[in-house]
């Protein structure tokens, strides 16, 4: 996205320069730019890396959609850790919002939209909770331990696009 941006505005000053030398009656001057790219190597690695990070979502996902059961009882004390896991996760997540939204959409297809709806509902319920001033009291509770704790700020970007793309509001 970096190199886009930066061809785009190259292409924008290029594009200035002609039309202020042409308004001038100059002919243009042909030069030759170049715009860094990263070399082939390190676009694999961030290649690989964000396919991780969406390998890692997609598991985390799957934990809750077979183990986070709404209604049940102490169902928050068990969307604990699934909801701890996909914080840390979120916490160290190399993806891009339009990345997010891709992943979470593929891994919406073929569920049942209401079921999947409650359980991710559960999740930003107990969400909303880790990251409010009762968090260390619950996990503490629900027997939860993490380096993460207390979660960056970041976190709550990533997980609220999330759960926007997976149709959850608050």
């Amino acid at each position: 996205m970096k190199n886009t941006l930066k061809k785009a505005a190259v292409g924008v000053l290029c594009c200035a320069m002609l039309f202020g030398m042409t308004a001038c009656g100059q002919k243009p001057k042909t030069t030759q730019t170049t715009v860094p790219t990263l070399p082939q190597q390190t676009q694999s690695s961030l290649a690989a890396v964000q396919l991780q990070g969406s390998e890692e979502l997609k598991s985390i996902l799957d934990g809750i959609e077979d183990n986070v059961f709404p209604g049940t009882a102490g169902c928050t004390l068990t969307a604990v850790p699934y909801t701890v896991q996909l914080l840390d996760w979120c916490k160290t997540a190399g993806v891009s919002e339009s990345e997010l939204r891709t992943a979470m959409t593929a891994w919406l297809q073929g569920k049942d939209p209401e079921e999947t709806l409650r359980k991710l509902e559960l999740i930003m319920d107990t969400y909303d909770r880790l990251m409010g001033d009762t968090a260390r009291e619950l996990l503490d509770t629900a027997g939860c331990q993490t380096d993460s704790y207390p979660w960056p700020e970041s976190c709550r970007q990533v997980m609220q696009t999330l759960m926007e793309a997976a149709g959850v509001t608050q």
